[in-house]
């Protein structure tokens, strides 16, 4: 008689517990916030309140007085060589002292001096609420160029002594007249509301490389234009490749900054259009 045999099943219960997958822990979604943005300090790039974003004008002699981060930035509009009538920009890096009334104050600084438009100047100022009065200036100015009397008194005004009175054309008063309606249309609006809510992000971990990958600011191989964006919005400063001369871009176009705002996931009046 055969003896049956009693066949014993092990346990899997402890191979089972071996088996079980281990997932790896999960990663921080945020990265950590940049210590420099470009070649600049992340802190020195954002707003301090002890140099507070500040507009004086002066409308007696058509200037206007921007002080920005310790950078003081003054605007006069009158005769500009090659250009005609018009603004110039004068700006005095940090490092210079901070108040100044009049361009023969700027002249021995260094200051960096460039040709701008009304509408640029009217978005630099847009924060503090002062573009109705540089519209107003530049308004009153080209009334005086389209009246013949007036036009005569404004070129001895603006005679420098050297070469006698300017000559003024009515074409130069319209041109005028002109920009101060495209400031009005946002040609260009003020960098700072920009730089503003990119700096926000990027001190919650999103990085230069992602804002240009949503927004397409790539290179022909496909790369990031991380600077490209820097110095679009102000952060980095552009060099001009005639004049060597270094500038920051105080303001950005109105379609730039829709594209931001949509990149950024903000309400475009965050971005200031």
């Amino acid at each position: 008689m055969t003896e049956a045999l009693e066949l014993s099943t092990p346990s899997l219960d402890g191979y089972l517990e071996l088996a079980e997958p281990v997932y790896p822990a999960p990663r921080r979604s945020r990265r950590a916030a940049p210590e420099t943005v470009g070649s600049l300090p992340l802190e020195a790039l954002s707003d301090d309140p002890k140099r507070p974003f500040s507009v004086e004008l002066d409308a007696g002699r058509r200037e206007v007085f921007v002080r920005d981060r310790g950078t003081l930035v003054q605007y006069e509009l009158g005769l500009r060589p090659t250009f005609g009538l018009g603004w110039i920009e004068r700006v005095v890096p940090p490092t210079g002292p901070s108040a100044y009334r009049s361009p023969e104050a700027l002249a021995g600084l260094c200051a960096t001096v460039t040709a701008v438009s009304t509408p640029e100047v009217m978005a630099v100022v847009s924060e503090a609420g002062y573009e109705d009065d540089v519209a107003a200036l530049v308004n009153d100015l080209a009334e005086r160029v389209l009246r013949p009397v007036q036009a005569a008194a404004l070129a001895l005004e603006l005679a420098d002594g050297a070469g006698g009175p300017p000559r003024l054309s009515p074409k130069q008063g319209v041109r005028l007249l002109a920009e101060v309606r495209r400031g009005y249309g946002l040609e260009r609006v003020s960098a700072r509301p920009a730089q503003r809510v990119l700096l926000e992000r990027l001190r919650h971990g999103l990085t230069l490389s992602a804002v240009c990958e949503r927004g397409g600011f790539l290179t022909a191989r496909g790369k990031p234009e991380t600077t490209w964006l820097l110095r679009r919005v102000g952060l980095e400063p552009s060099v001009c490749s005639k004049t060597k001369k270094r500038r920051l871009a105080r303001t950005l176009s109105y379609e730039h900054a829709v594209a931001l705002a949509q990149v950024l996931e903000a309400d475009p009046h965050e971005l200031g259009v």
